[in-house]
């Protein structure tokens, strides 16, 4: 929750300084403090739609890579349908993140390239290498059914 909180935090700090930052330089026209509504907006949108886009790109390239098995798809799912509705809400996403920090929006794009910059840094800095994975804990279908059962007590 603090985390939370924190990086909210740090959004409007970086929002104030990206419209206090459009004052000082002569190369686009300065931002005004009622264009930050609509940044916000644009952000959680951008934010939300990239937050369930990302699960899909995953899914198709792993069915791509012949990783992913029927074995593997939840109790409802499309069937042959998952490829062609993947691809669609995909170009769908990538559309509305476009539209969503074009002109009258720029502060969205400033804000968001701004943001993606800073986590990639941090990736780059601090986590990649770092990260090996889940750790297997059943070496079979048996073992695993007996761990989940424990933890279902």
């Amino acid at each position: 929750m603090w985390l939370a909180s924190l990086l909210a935090f740090l959004l409007v700090c970086l929002i104030f300084g990206t419209v206090q930052a459009s004052r000082a330089q002569t190369w686009i026209k300065p931002f005004e403090f009622s264009t930050v509504y609509q940044a916000v907006t644009g952000i959680s949108t951008i934010g939300l739609y990239l937050s369930y886009g990302i699960p899909l790109l995953l899914k198709l390239r792993a069915i791509q890579r012949g990783v992913w098995t029927e074995r593997a798809n939840g109790p409802w799912n499309l069937g042959n349908w998952t490829v062609p509705v993947n691809v669609i809400a995909l170009v769908w996403i990538a559309f509305i993140t476009v539209l969503f920090v074009l002109p009258p929006n720029e502060l969205t794009g400033f804000i968001f390239a701004g943001t993606f910059a800073a986590m990639i840094l941090f990736y780059l800095a601090r986590v990649r290498g770092k990260f090996r994975g889940p750790v297997a804990q059943a070496k079979s279908q048996e073992e695993l059914l007996t761990i989940e059962a424990q933890l279902e007590r």
